[in-house]
């Protein structure tokens, strides 16, 4: 993983979100991040992660298992946070049916908007530690390189295009989460209309 992924970055993580995980998670992400080039500082922030990469901070809420009993303080959590960071994330772990259906539920109950933050759900903590760390630096590199106008001055041009990526979006998506080959060619058709 660690191959070709140059961070150079720093990450700072919450103390109180460090106390509630097991070590071992806590092991993996140390090493994830040495091996990626970033050093990581634990902080009483209000996120669980803050990372500054390439000049511009990226803010995480990590979710490591989704429990239906606390969906409403993940919720209120994520306005109160979403109104402090312009770029916030929120990675929620959701390894069974059932937590995918209650968190799939709850963000429409709590009246979510799309992309606004982004939610990222994963099957694991490692896969969603891995993620977290490649959003961070795709947003670093993004304002290195500003990435970010020459898109909006192409979806300006071409609205469609914007579309497309969105399908994508939701066609991995599915094929990461759901291993029914009818549900992911389903959407390929919905896609491709």
């Amino acid at each position: 993983m660690a191959s070709g992924f140059v961070g150079r970055g720093v990450c700072m993580m919450s103390n109180s979100w460090r106390d509630k995980q097991h070590p071992n998670l806590i092991n993996f992400i140390a090493t994830f991040l040495a091996a990626n080039s970033y050093r990581l500082n634990f902080l009483s922030v209000s996120p669980d992660f803050i990372f500054n990469n390439g000049g511009t901070s990226v803010a995480f809420i990590f979710e490591t298992n989704w429990d239906t009993e606390k969906e409403a303080a993940v919720f209120s959590r994520v306005n109160t946070l979403k109104r402090q960071f312009k770029h916030l994330y929120v990675v929620v772990v959701v390894s069974t049916g059932e937590q995918i259906e209650s968190f799939n539920q709850s963000y429409f109950k709590y009246g979510m908007e799309l992309g606004c933050p982004t939610f990222v759900p994963v099957c694991d903590p490692e896969m969603g530690f891995e993620k977290i760390v490649k959003i961070a630096h795709a947003r670093g590199v993004c304002k290195q390189q500003d990435i970010i106008t020459t898109m909006r001055n192409e979806v300006l041009s071409d609205p469609s295009r914007y579309m497309s990526v969105l399908f994508v979006q939701l066609n991995y998506f599915l094929a990461s989460h759901y291993s029914g080959p009818k549900l992911f060619s389903a959407w390929m058709h919905f896609y491709e209309c």
